[in-house]
């Protein structure tokens, strides 16, 4: 799962995307591209902590959208994303647990965009 950079017309409202940042990767839903400001507003779905050989995934698609940085996005790979949002029936909505990961990893997002 490597971060490419993405032209601002390769996201469309609906696409699911991802982000990672060691050891966090973030699976989201498209709302809108705001390319005025190069920012993608999001809807956040679910959040995986890796581990060497497990991950632990975390339901978001209680929490709040979400507006950032664009180019650190890129198009969710097809086989992760259906095994991450398959395991999400799975699990718990909402746990606080997830939100320290999601906050985690949007703080490590607006650090680097700054």
């Amino acid at each position: 799962m490597s971060l490419g950079q993405p032209s601002r017309s390769s996201f469309c409202a609906g696409q699911i995307v991802q982000c990672q940042r060691s050891p966090l990767w973030l699976l989201a839903e498209v709302i809108e591209v705001v390319s005025d400001r190069d920012r993608l507003w999001l809807r956040p779905l679910a959040v995986a902590v890796i581990a060497t050989e497990s991950w632990q995934v975390f339901d978001c698609r209680e929490d709040s959208q979400l507006l950032v940085p664009l180019d650190s996005f890129e198009a969710a790979e097809d086989v992760a994303a259906i095994t991450l949002l398959s395991q999400l029936s799975e699990m718990p909505q909402a746990s606080q647990e997830g939100r320290q990961h999601l906050r985690s990893l949007l703080r490590q997002l607006l650090a680097t965009a700054a």
